[in-house]
């Protein structure tokens, strides 16, 4: 099996992570695939070592080709087959290739749970679920994390209900505790000003950042609808000026997640977007990436055909520390132990929302232009911080 390429002072993983058993999905998410390299890093628990090696070894009755061998990651699991069936078949026709990507997420974090309390996972329980979110938040996972996971459980369970798998979906049931509350997961009231946003473009000198950045901050999408936007969902580059009238709106289709699918929605941008757009597509900067020819993507890896979702806060934090405007969260670091910090991509999002009802845009046009579907979402990301009530107040007084 290929071996992962790492510096020898920094292991992809070690015992000392505080995700314990989870530990394992963090290695994985660092492209470690050989069984072996990960043991030379942690003490796998005795149940997901057995799963692990009893996969390889059917893996390995099967004789494999090159090619084959060369795919199959050692570091990973065999969910049971009607569940891979629902990834497989409901999850990729109806929904998003992130959501997708999510929900095979949340369920190895219940696998994970599962081999190690010795849970069926089959025949799931509220109970089992239950204890499920307390392992992960006393193994250091944040609230809304958690809570997400449990959804994405929840849509799993329900399609095994319909289709006689399993006898109930457990998250359903009125008596069934979470543990973790919504608004909790939006206590940290994280926008940024505009001028720390032009003191980010000052430092930009790279088209696709640029419009990264752009689109984040004009357009108030999710970092993983920014990777999933093609080049086939931008307007032609037709519109008029802001002031004008006529002509085509310049405009994106955004698809966005729902719980039961996917629906479009349209988002707009002004003319400095356009002309990065313009740069990026017409000037020849986009043709310059590896995988260009190959992708309908719009925004590219360096040697890939889209940009995983995790890359614009990293490409963001990079300039936010060049220009300044860079700052440490007080509630310390994430369940990986890494650092968390103001800006990042999904600050954006809710700068776009901020700013709009600053300028008095009802709520109602904000709630569609973020894809929410319920109005209340759209509240939590309005919490303002006390001088923008103080100076409101102010205002508004007669």
């Amino acid at each position: 099996m290929p071996k992962t390429a790492k510096k020898p002072d920094e292991p992809p993983v070690s015992d000392d992570d505080p995700r314990g058993p989870y530990t394992i999905l963090g290695a994985r998410a660092k492209r470690v695939r050989d069984l072996d390299e990960l043991k030379e890093y942690i003490t796998l628990p005795t149940p997901i070592r057995n799963h692990l090696e009893q996969r390889l070894e059917r893996f390995e009755s099967t004789n494999p080709t090159k090619e084959e061998r060369e795919e199959f990651n050692e570091v990973d699991f065999d969910f049971p087959d009607p569940v891979q069936n629902y990834l497989d078949l409901r999850v990729k026709a109806h929904f998003s290739k992130q959501t997708l990507q999510n929900r095979q997420s949340a369920y190895r974090h219940y696998m994970v749970y599962s081999l190690v309390q010795n849970v069926d996972f089959l025949e799931p329980t509220m109970i089992a679920v239950e204890d499920f979110v307390d392992h992960q938040l006393l193994h250091g996972y944040s609230e809304g994390s958690v809570q997400n996971r449990v959804y994405d459980l929840s849509a799993l369970f329900g399609y095994l209900v319909k289709k006689g798998v399993v006898d109930e979906n457990p998250v359903q049931r009125d008596e069934f505790d979470m543990g973790v509350s919504r608004s909790e997961t939006y206590k940290e009231i994280r926008y940024i000003e505009i001028e720390d946003y032009e003191k980010l473009l000052d430092v930009i000198d790279d088209t696709r950042d640029l419009l990264i950045v752009q689109i984040l901050w004009n357009c108030g999408v999710r970092a993983q609808e920014l990777v999933n936007i093609r080049v086939s969902d931008i307007t032609d580059f037709n519109g008029d000026d802001d002031n004008g009238g006529g002509g085509k709106d310049r405009s994106i289709k955004i698809e966005t997640a729902k719980q039961d699918g996917y629906e479009d929605r349209m988002v707009y941008y002004p003319p400095s977007v356009e002309r990065t757009l313009k740069k990026w597509l017409e000037g020849g900067t986009r043709n310059g990436y590896l995988r260009a020819n190959e992708s309908d993507y719009l925004i590219l890896g360096e040697s890939s055909e889209d940009l995983h979702p995790n890359r614009p806060t990293e490409i963001i934090h990079d300039y936010a520390e060049e220009a300044g405007i860079q700052a440490k969260v007080d509630k310390g670091p994430n369940a990986a132990g890494t650092t968390r910090n103001t800006v990042t991509a999904h600050a954006f999002r809710h700068s776009f929302a901020v700013h709009r009802v600053r300028n008095g845009m009802p709520i109602v046009f904000l709630s569609d232009l973020l894809g929410h579907s319920d109005i209340t979402q759209t509240r939590e990301y309005l919490r303002f911080r006390k001088e923008d009530i103080k100076e409101a107040e102010k205002k508004y007084r007669p």
